[in-house]
């Protein structure tokens, strides 16, 4: 008798006994559906919230603009589970509400691909789309740019500041330096010496006739690349090599304040330039570090950014770069010209932007970027808190921070046009938070720091309100640039106690008046609005 035939037996002289079998049967099932589904659903929300995080950043501009989308976006959460979706094809369950966006754009005047990378930046690129800088203009920077040839034109050296290299071989056996990207706790009291690499000649290697590079310096006594210079080995010949090679555009960077925000963004503002400067978009260009620091999660700004972020402490042996880059030094940035004689303007402020938010998925201008409303005003102060940001200090303690940071909070609240008050610790948050924080604020507030450098992402309406110790130089002008160049309105408060320690017991913190900073910002909040109004 067959397995079959059994069961068939036994089934039926079950069921002879009444309705309960089916009834077990069906509970049975039930079960196992209402289990299905709850075993589903947290895959499938933890997918959904991942995919939601950059619409939230711009939620409200969305449903301002396009009232409904977010029913559209809610009927995503019943497409089952995305562990059966392949990479390749995610766009496909999406379609439906892409072709909604898309209906939606023409009556505002704005590309269809424009509109899904503000909506779903995960699927498509913004920064494909990010404005480029005007041919006239980059003409006439390349034009003014001093060069000189060598190595059978296989060098560029420009202006004293950066240089172009064509086939070269970075070979990190002629080095000394930390491997570099190490967790913090690893390298803890690491000396800044070993993250600096120590190059020998025959690091850069070229094949040309030049016997000698000396006879050229970049500007500035501690300009690094002139010992990079001095570490190119001509005459290396690279045929019949089995080597790896890099063909797209490679900008090669030393960093020394890695984990200071200030100082990352010099360095990725540095590289904006020369990739812009050689015509590169950033899906084609990629970093190297030469330089031994651990890993920092400011380093996930670059990898965000560029096409690929490398260490060369990583590289597995030589390896050949078609076009690299040897890029200006962080501290001869134009965004460190904040002394005497500033400058102006900051070459390409617009589109260094775009770029930067783009890589966010945040959109810089136009109809979705945060508008002033004067009776719901967004106010954002950065606190300053210890934290441990590189092995040379594991305490993680800092100074300039506030004491009374509620009593502040509390006195914003009670100004009649503001609707939101927040005070957040950055360096806690990803970077893809921070900007959404940053680009909703209408008033940023915060003792100077590393932190107020987003000034160059706020809307260009809002204002900066920056906080300083009694014992502060008001010749520290770094944010007071920051705000011109971004088109945003500047404000300075400086704390005039005296005596105990910045009117507190710890020299680290500084008490700020709540009466006087809610009178300051009710004035500040008055100009913003009365601007806004003469502008329309």
């Amino acid at each position: 008798m067959s397995m079959l035939t059994l069961l068939k037996r036994k089934w039926r002289m079950y069921c002879q006994r009444g309705p309960m079998p089916y009834i077990a049967v069906f509970t049975l099932l039930v079960i196992c559906t209402l289990y299905l589904m709850y075993y589903n659903k947290p895959r499938v929300e933890s997918f959904y919230e991942n995919y939601k995080e950059p619409v939230k950043a711009n939620a409200l501009r969305i449903q301002e603009a396009m009232p409904g989308v977010f029913d559209k976006i809610d009927k995503m959460k019943k497409m089952g589970n995305p562990e059966n979706w392949k990479m390749a094809d995610l766009h496909k369950p999406f379609n439906e509400t892409l072709n909604f966006l898309n209906d939606k754009l023409k009556s505002m005047n704005m590309t269809n691909a424009f509109m899904n990378n503000i909506a779903f930046p995960n699927l498509i690129d913004l920064r494909k789309n990010m404005q480029k800088p005007k041919p006239t203009l980059l003409n006439e920077w390349r034009n003014k740019v001093k060069r000189k040839q060598m190595c059978d034109r296989a060098l560029t050296l420009y202006n004293n500041e950066f240089a172009l290299l064509n086939d070269v071989i970075i070979d990190r056996n002629f080095s000394k330096g930390a491997i570099g990207g190490e967790s913090l706790h690893e390298v803890l009291n690491q000396l800044e010496t070993d993250e600096i690499y120590q190059l020998k000649q025959g690091f850069f290697k070229m094949d040309c006739e030049a016997d000698t590079l000396s006879d050229y310096t970049f500007s500035g006594d501690t300009n690094h690349l002139n010992a990079w210079l001095e570490a190119v080995s001509t005459k290396s010949s690279t045929q019949g090599k089995d080597i790896n090679k890099i063909p797209e555009l490679t900008i090669a960077i030393q960093r020394y304040e890695y984990a200071n925000f200030y100082h990352v963004i010099t360095d990725i503002y540095n590289a904006f330039l020369m990739m812009t400067f050689f015509d590169k978009q950033p899906e084609n260009t990629n970093i190297i570090f030469i330089d031994g620091h651990p890993f920092c999660e400011l380093d996930l700004i670059w990898q965000k950014l560029f096409h690929s972020v490398q260490r060369v402490g990583h590289l597995e042996g030589p390896t050949l770069y078609e076009s690299l880059v040897w890029g200006m030094v962080g501290y001869n940035s134009p965004l460190n010209s904040h002394g005497a004689g500033g400058m102006e303007t900051l070459p390409l402020a617009k589109e260094f932007k775009e770029f930067y938010l783009g890589g966010y998925g945040i959109p810089s201008g136009g109809p979705l970027e945060h508008k002033l409303n004067c009776d719901k005003i967004n106010i954002l102060f950065i606190w300053r808190r210890d934290y441990v940001s590189h092995p040379r200090n594991p305490g993680g303690k800092i100074d300039r921070k506030i004491l009374n940071e509620d009593e502040l909070l509390q006195a914003m609240r009670t100004i009649d046009t503001v609707h939101k008050v927040e005070g957040i610790q950055f360096d806690q948050r990803s970077m893809g938070i921070q900007l959404n924080y940053i680009t909703n604020a209408d008033l940023l507030i915060g003792m100077h720091g590393a932190g107020l450098s987003h000034t160059l992402f706020l809307p260009p309406h809002s204002a900066l309100l920056e906080l300083s110790p009694n014992d502060w130089s008001p010749s520290n002008k770094h944010f007071w640039y920051f705000a011109k160049w971004s088109g945003v309105s500047h404000y300075r408060w400086q704390s005039d106690m005296r005596g105990s320690a910045r009117g507190s017991r710890d020299p680290a913190y500084t008490i700020v008046p709540p009466g006087t900073l809610k009178d300051l910002v009710t004035k500040i909040i008055a100009n913003m609005c009365k601007t806004d109004q003469s502008s329309q």
